[in-house]
């Protein structure tokens, strides 16, 4: 039997087993309705009754979310675990996760405090009357972040996290290795497992099938098992009104396993794809600064050069101004000219439109 000389030669005929899945999902529910000014203040003023919209409606709701996040952890005797600045939520998972029986259910809770955007109000004055009114903006703050980290039958470990103010965006994680092995497991397809792939498969596409069977479908039946049982923010009335979550997906990997028939076909693979690929790293291709810290703002003294042709520099986009509910306040203000493309563009300018008498 012949060696490969090639990277292109190993994967032609030394593969034994190859499989493709999703490997991790981080997706992420919200309110669709409730993310920009117009529809809070549907929300509060039009569904709920009130007569304005303030910060101060939405206290309350955050009170209350919180009482029952708490009522729900006494009542199933679950640990909270207040995570500190750098703690590592894995290792804890994985504590827990060791002495698990292996049935569904939620393992413990954790609270964080994390910086998000949340809706604030802010009290501003009309230029033509001179009276006072609330203005409903987007602050950075640091609220609570509760997290419920569990194990499903079908996905294995898994966690939720809401956020603890309005709107209460949150996200779900996955794992699509766990997924397959439990689905492997339902089906009696023998399985080598390793930390995050397979190592030896009784029926490789058996296996493939089971992870091509992860689908949009199976998630959204996941995500709305786990956030029917968990606490909710929103009243049933709130749900009649069709104020319901809306999935999506934030961050997604996808993984491609391979097993070759020898160990040496390993080494030159990866021998020749380093090979291949020497001169990326070199210091005329790329720069890195190492314990700096650059900011965002201004003309960025570290020129990096990019490793493929082009040198495309970055847009960033223009900040969207936040326009309010009720009519005669601000309009944004176009332009003259637009700005170099290079640096970073300013917000637009806001002016006060005249309302006709």
């Amino acid at each position: 039997m012949t060696l490969p000389r090639t990277a292109a030669q190993v994967l032609s005929g030394h593969v034994t087993l190859e499989i493709r899945r999703i490997d991790r999902a981080l997706l992420t529910f919200r309110q669709p309705r409730l993310q920009y000014g117009k529809g809070i203040h549907g929300f509060f003023c039009h569904h709920r009754g009130n007569q304005f919209v303030s910060s101060a409606l939405m206290h309350p709701m955050t009170a209350m979310f919180a009482a029952d996040i708490h009522h729900y952890i006494a009542a199933r005797g679950l640990d909270l675990i207040r995570f500190a600045k750098g703690q590592s939520k894995d290792e804890v998972a994985r504590r827990y996760l060791a002495g698990h029986d292996g049935g569904e259910q939620i393992l413990f809770a954790g609270l964080a405090q994390e910086k998000t955007r949340v809706w604030r109000t802010r009290q501003r004055r009309d230029a033509v009357t001179g009276k006072r009114y609330p203005w409903l903006c987007q602050e950075h703050a640091m609220v609570n972040h509760w997290y419920f980290y569990g194990f499903d039958a079908g996905f294995g470990p898994f966690y939720v996290k809401f956020c603890g103010y309005f709107p209460f965006t949150g996200q779900i994680y996955l794992n699509g290795h766990e997924y397959a092995k439990r689905q492997c497991a339902r089906a009696g397809i023998a399985f080598t497992a390793l930390d995050n792939a397979f190592g030896a498969v009784s029926d490789p596409a058996a296996v493939q099938q089971v992870c091509d069977g992860l689908t949009d479908q199976e998630i959204y039946r996941f995500a709305g098992k786990w956030l029917a049982r968990l606490p909710h923010p929103f009243t049933p009335e709130d749900e009649q009104a069709d104020y319901r979550w809306q999935l999506s997906v934030q961050q997604i990997e996808f993984s491609t396993t391979m097993a070759l028939d020898r160990p040496v076909c390993g080494r030159i693979f990866f021998e020749q794809l380093i090979r291949d690929n020497i001169d990326v790293g070199r210091p005329d291709k790329v720069n890195i600064i190492f314990g700096r810290q650059i900011r965002r703002r201004g003309k960025n003294p570290y020129p990096r050069q990019l490793p493929h042709p082009g040198h495309h520099q970055r847009r960033l986009p223009l900040p969207v101004p936040v326009l309010q509910e009720n009519p005669g306040q601000t309009v944004p203000e176009g332009r003259k000219s637009p700005p170099h493309r290079d640096h970073r563009q300013p917000a637009a300018r806001l002016r006060h439109r005249q309302r006709a008498d």
